[in-house]
């Protein structure tokens, strides 16, 4: 005897029995009535995982929100603090530089503020990337702008080289925010009096990006999980180094 399971109108098995004798009409209901309870218990898990996966989604989230808003966040505090001290009202360059630096933290707020929505559609696949030829140099210029006042404050260079008329077909603003985070993990664990070096160069019929610092190098065994979402190496140095 064999009674459907059905959630939703959906087919999902059946519940199955068998034994010599003929099945009676009160078998039958029986099996039928067993067959709801194994339906409802399945909607019901499937609502617990449904709800736990909506969990922890809103978890990584969070995760993403610090991740990537806590470093113009404090860039945008720290030049606050700086425009509210009195001597700088005798040095216009210094307040023209704090200035500077508020409207590309502002801009980078905004800029990953839209940039959130393009992550959800790249991770159901409906991210549409806007290709088009873009000039490396200024590009990686541009990107290093961006930290060059906090680097200085740290006592950091930072240094940008492409071959002259290199060119790439790419997505100008997605690319842009991927160096911003590597240039930012990169003055976040680089020491004082070091430098950070952002390359680019002619690689397997496109262009190659790098990003590297004079900080201490990533244990060979955190190196599999590093592009993992939320991936860090925490370490003594690292947080000594850390703003």
């Amino acid at each position: 005897a064999l009674s459907p399971v059905t959630i939703g109108g959906v087919p999902y098995g059946v519940v199955a029995l068998s034994r010599v004798e003929p099945f009676s009409r009160a078998d039958h209901a029986l099996l039928d009535e067993l067959a709801i309870h194994v339906a409802n218990a399945v909607a019901n898990v499937r609502s617990q995982l449904m709800a736990e996966a909506l969990a922890a989604s809103r978890r990584q989230w969070a995760h993403l929100l610090v991740h990537d808003f806590k470093n113009p966040l404090f860039a945008i505090r720290l030049n606050l603090d700086l425009l509210d001290e009195p001597r700088l009202d005798d040095v216009p360059e210094a307040r023209a530089e704090a200035m500077h630096d508020l409207r590309g933290a502002t801009d980078r707020l905004l800029g990953m503020t839209m940039d959130l929505l393009d992550i959800g559609c790249a991770e159901d696949g409906r991210l549409v990337l806007d290709r088009r030829p873009v000039a490396v140099a200024p590009l990686l210029e541009d990107a290093a702008e961006l930290v060059r006042s906090q680097a200085r404050r740290a006592q950091v260079a930072v240094r940008t080289a492409a071959p002259a008329g290199l060119a790439a077909a790419l997505d100008r603003r997605l690319v842009q925010r991927v160096l911003q985070n590597l240039l930012d993990n990169a003055l976040r664990y680089v020491p004082g009096g070091g430098a950070i070096e952002l390359e680019a160069m002619p690689h397997d019929g496109g262009v190659m990006l790098r990003v590297g610092n004079d900080g201490p190098p990533i244990p060979t065994e955190l190196r599999d999980g590093l592009f993992d979402k939320y991936a860090r190496v925490e370490s003594a140095a690292a947080t000594a180094n850390r703003g």
